[in-house]
């Protein structure tokens, strides 16, 4: 979708940045697959963003975060990672990576705990076969 609408010179920014808006609070409403989907169109709209670069990783940070909360943790990687590597020199950036490295951290702990409760429930598993 090619977002110039006419006189306003960096319209597509503008409206990414609504669309960024709009979809944090939808996540926040619990509105996850709608917020998705306006996370994925501002990235889609990358190559129209003049101005606000930041945009785009920062879409991607939030889709992650999204995507950490439905248990979806290699997709939430994948958008980890294209924010980290992807985009670099727009202003923010270090205030985003900040914002990444947390989320990283976060998923590792998801990571962690699922693996945990993994080998606990196999464990159980053994216990009940034994009592058998």
């Amino acid at each position: 979708m090619a977002l110039h609408k006419g006189k306003f010179m960096h319209f597509a920014d503008d409206y990414c940045l609504a669309i960024l808006i709009k979809a944090v609070c939808l996540k926040h409403k619990g509105e996850k697959q709608q917020a998705e989907e306006c996370f994925l169109s501002i990235i889609q709209n990358y190559k129209d963003v003049q101005v606000d670069k930041y945009l785009i990783p920062s879409a991607l940070y939030e889709l992650a975060l999204l995507y950490i909360s439905a248990d979806r943790l290699d997709e939430a990687e994948e958008a980890l990672n294209r924010a980290r590597q992807d985009y670099k020199g727009y202003s923010l950036e270090s205030r985003i990576h900040f914002r990444l490295h947390a989320a990283y951290m976060k998923l590792t702990s998801y990571r962690d705990e699922r693996a945990k409760n993994h080998r606990e429930s196999q464990s159980n598993v053994s216990e009940d076969l034994n009592l058998l």
